[in-house]
């Protein structure tokens, strides 16, 4: 009898292990995904592009890029670095340029993520308004928050003399909307940061940029224009020369869209109107004498830009920064076309090229 239940003992259990060395085993996981990613110190968040396989993270200027430490969440075996393995909060790299992160599955797969890590840009905004600034500002202050840039808005002279005088180094560039009295803008004759205007109201003209003989500013409606045959390509926005196109689409009111001006100095002509019968409608709206025929044909342009070392009013000289000039009334901001915005971001990337203060 023991005979035969240690035999059934036996045959159990060799049937267990038979059966049990035939089960299939769970399969590994393919899950190698970066969820969350921030910079520990100073304390930033990072942007995933989940399908781009992208992070980018923003740091204040001044930024030590050297030794940063990450700090992580992510599916997978391990994260890695080239041969490195990263420990989220402990590990340091170095940010100046890319750093790829390989995150390694269970199943042995990977995906590269890449990480970059720039400092934040900063944009002087000066409204035509005291204190709380235009509220037709709003629509370009958004766009320029919606490409990155940190948006200081200053409004009033007293606020504009003691904010620029002592901290243009904390901007990037100055954006200034509309046009404030003159005295609101001596602080900026030569350039001193890289300059990007809309309208361009006579006030400005001799105090900073010294565009136009007259002393009254052009308004008129949403007319065509053309790029200007010696435009630069990194001034027009993708914009081909000769293509037509508008800088708005419509007005709150007639004669409250483009600008027109007349340089009286060295400048790169960007865009010009369409043709006379443009110039005809501007010189009809302005009341402007006969001697304002010779304007016909495109001497009168709507936007331009002035190179560092261009002479300026009162032998003042651009020695230290570009300056671009786009004729768009405040009463049309909330109308400028994406043609128009192309022409204005490819502006900012113009002045910033090349500038003494430029920090990335």
């Amino acid at each position: 009898m023991k005979k035969y239940l240690f035999l059934g003992i036996a045959i159990l259990i060799g049937t267990t292990v038979l059966i049990s060395s035939c089960s299939p085993t769970a399969p590994k996981s393919s899950d190698k995904e970066i969820t969350a990613f921030s910079i520990a110190s100073p304390a930033v968040g990072g942007v995933i592009d989940t399908g781009a396989k992208t992070i980018t993270v923003l740091v204040p200027r001044g930024t030590d890029l050297a030794a940063l430490v990450a700090t992580f969440t992510a599916t997978g075996a391990k994260v890695g670095v080239g041969s490195a393995e990263q420990v989220s909060g402990v590990t340091a790299n170095n940010f100046s340029t890319p750093v790829v992160y390989t995150v390694t599955a269970e199943d042995n797969s990977a995906v590269n993520y890449t990480v970059t890590v720039t400092f934040q840009k900063y944009c002087l905004f000066v409204s035509t308004l005291a204190d709380s600034g235009d509220s037709r500002d709003v629509p370009v202050i958004n766009k320029l928050r919606s490409w990155g840039y940190e948006v200081k808005v200053v409004a009033s002279s007293t606020t504009l003399t003691w904010t620029v005088a002592d901290s243009f180094s904390q901007y990037d560039f100055a954006f200034l909307s509309e046009s404030p009295n003159s005295s609101d803008y001596t602080t900026f004759r030569g350039h001193p940061i890289p300059l990007l205007n809309l309208e361009a109201w006579a006030a400005v003209k001799p105090n900073v940029l010294n565009w136009s003989r007259q002393t009254s500013v052009k308004n008129f409606d949403a007319l065509p224009l053309i790029v200007a045959t010696s435009s630069i390509s990194q001034l027009t926005g993708g914009i081909t020369s000769g293509q037509e196109f508008k800088l708005t689409d419509s007005t709150i009111a007639a004669g409250q869209a483009n600008i027109g001006f007349i340089p009286t100095i060295q400048y790169i002509p960007i865009a010009t109107f369409k043709d006379n019968s443009c110039v005809d409608s501007v010189i009809a709206f302005q009341s402007l004498d006969s001697s304002f025929t010779a304007i016909a044909g495109g001497v009168l342009t709507v936007a331009c830009a002035v190179e560092s070392g261009t002479l300026l009013a009162d032998s003042v000289t651009t020695v230290l920064n570009r300056a671009v000039t786009i004729g768009i009334h405040a009463n049309a901001y909330q109308f400028i076309t994406a043609e128009g915005y192309a022409l204005i971001k490819a502006g900012i990337q113009w002045i910033l090229k090349e500038s003494a203060t430029a920090h990335d």
